[in-house]
């Protein structure tokens, strides 16, 4: 991966993007329920995402592999893994292969304080030569709120097949930019166990 800063490459336009909404999980911390389905003051942790994403893109998919009919209530494309077992990077490989824009900005179901404006922040600061671009909050990379050319995620399919599930592992052999956004970093957390969401609630 290379570093923050950069001078910035042409603006990339929403219209350019699809939102894939990663619900895959088996949410073994939560209990095993789906997480994104889980209410947080009287919404889903998935609504509260897509509220976030849909301004910010021109087509959202959402990655899921249970609870197929509740998913598709929210109007949008679900699409389930080729193969399961294969973690996050199976699910996008699925959902890369319904994309038709040449950028996806992938998050994850669960995150319901994803900043608004996350997507234009990544792509303003991406090289002209990036693969794409993931914000750092200054403590740690947040690998699944990814902005990345569609193209590249052809190469996901190799790196699986070779026995490989890590999405750092996956991003380490692209030239992904890390962007310094620390003070977003509320904005990066997810709900993992029940305490979380009693905290939150």
């Amino acid at each position: 991966m290379t570093a923050d800063p950069v001078p910035a490459a042409p603006v990339i336009a929403p219209e350019q993007i699809t939102g894939v909404v990663l619900c895959g999980g088996a949410g073994r911390r939560m209990g095993g329920v789906q997480k994104p389905l889980i209410e947080l003051d009287g919404r889903t942790l998935l609504d509260r995402v897509l509220e976030r994403v849909r301004p910010q893109v021109a087509r959202i998919v959402i990655s899921a592999n249970e609870e197929l009919p509740r998913y598709a209530a929210y109007g949008y494309e679900v699409i389930r893994d080729a193969t399961p077992g294969l973690g996050p990077l199976g699910g996008l490989a699925a959902c890369a292969r319904v994309v038709t824009t040449p950028w996806i900005f992938v998050c994850a179901g669960d995150a319901p304080y994803l900043d608004s404006y996350l997507i234009s922040r990544l792509a303003l600061v991406r090289g002209p030569h990036d693969a794409g671009a993931l914000p750092h909050d200054g403590e740690r990379a947040h690998y699944l709120m990814l902005l990345v050319r569609t193209e590249t995620c052809a190469s996901i399919a190799p790196y699986l097949t070779a026995g490989h599930r890590s999405v750092r592992g996956w991003l380490s052999t692209l030239p992904v930019r890390e962007v310094a956004l620390p003070a977003l970093r509320e904005s990066f957390r997810n709900l993992n166990t029940p305490d979380d969401l009693q905290a939150t609630e």
